[in-house]
């Protein structure tokens, strides 16, 4: 496969968005992985280091769409890898009763993908104290918000 050069400063792939027909495998360099608008990881490569995937997830997901958004924080050495030969491998080359396993991995990155996205997510709500007034008739619904809240969400 041939290596091409990417500036620093450039996306390779957006979260939600379409895949192409390849995925890049990172051959040198560094890149920032942002779920929910959020960095939520840093890869970096250094020349003679084993290579590392990027946009695989997207590739072996039905409907093809990205989990993450990857961005070049340095000038980075790539190798595209077409999916068609990812595809063939998974389905022609890998015995049947590894599939469920590999499924199973599939998804436990995906669902550690979404929970990274949401603590950032959370990690970026205001952190809020609520004066209830005595006389109010729905003191006890706010004071069980409250509770709910100080136990869930306010972890300063």
């Amino acid at each position: 496969m041939a290596q091409e050069t990417i500036d620093a400063g450039q996306w390779i792939f957006t979260e939600g968005g379409q895949y192409g027909y390849f995925m890049y495998k990172l051959i040198k360099g560094k890149v920032s992985v942002y779920s929910g608008g959020a960095k939520v990881n840093e890869i970096t490569v250094n020349e003679g280091d084993a290579p590392v995937s990027l946009g695989i997830i997207a590739a072996l997901r039905e409907d093809g769409k990205h989990t993450a958004s990857v961005k070049s924080e340095t000038e980075i050495v790539v190798e595209r890898v077409f999916l068609d030969q990812i595809r063939g491998v998974l389905r022609n080359e890998i015995p049947d009763e590894m599939k469920s396993d590999i499924d199973t991995m599939l998804n436990t990155i995906l669902i550690n993908n979404e929970i990274n996205s949401l603590k950032a997510r959370l990690a970026k709500l205001p952190k809020v104290s609520l004066e209830i007034p005595e006389n109010l008739q729905s003191n006890s619904v706010l004071q069980e918000i409250v509770r709910l809240y100080s136990f869930y969400g306010d972890k300063s």
